[in-house]
């Protein structure tokens, strides 16, 4: 029985193949770089234009998640095809996204240490969002993100 509980009180954690481009990238947004050179810095990281995107677009909505757990967000999100046809996408089947959520998870605390950790908030258009709402005195909890678009280009 000693060796049941063993196992099952274990903590599981994810080994993540991207855990260094994610904290890299992190580290970027957490640096003193305007938007377009975020986004450069990222890219000069991955071997994907994609993977850039994913992670210039969602660390700083995983940031807003992390920072406001009250909202309601959405699961998926939207691309547009070149003929501007609207893509519906799982978060769930982003490998990318699902690691960057555990990456951030286990260093949010000291994420939240930095001194430039609203910075990333602010590249968040929920955050922006959110942060309007509440100002207009509305509860968080009655806040529901809407599904971020991606449009390609």
């Amino acid at each position: 029985m000693k060796f049941l509980n063993k196992i099952f009180k274990r903590s599981i954690k994810i080994h993540s193949i991207n855990k260094e481009l994610i904290e890299q990238s992190v580290d970027i947004f957490l640096g003193d770089y305007n938007e377009e050179e975020k986004f450069n810095e990222i890219q000069k990281l991955t071997s994907s234009r994609d993977d850039a995107l994913i992670l210039y677009l969602f660390i700083p909505y995983v940031f807003c998640q992390f920072f406001l757990p009250e909202v309601s967000y959405t699961d998926h999100y939207f691309t547009t095809d070149k003929s501007d046809n609207e893509i519906k996408h799982k978060f769930a089947d982003s490998k990318l996204y699902m690691e960057m959520r555990e990456v951030i998870s286990q260093n949010w605390e000291n994420y939240k240490l930095e001194r430039n950790f609203m910075n990333v908030l602010w590249f968040s258009a929920e955050f922006k969002a959110i942060n309007k709402l509440v100002k207009q005195k509305s509860d968080l909890k009655n806040i529901i993100s809407a599904a971020p678009r991606v449009i390609n280009d």
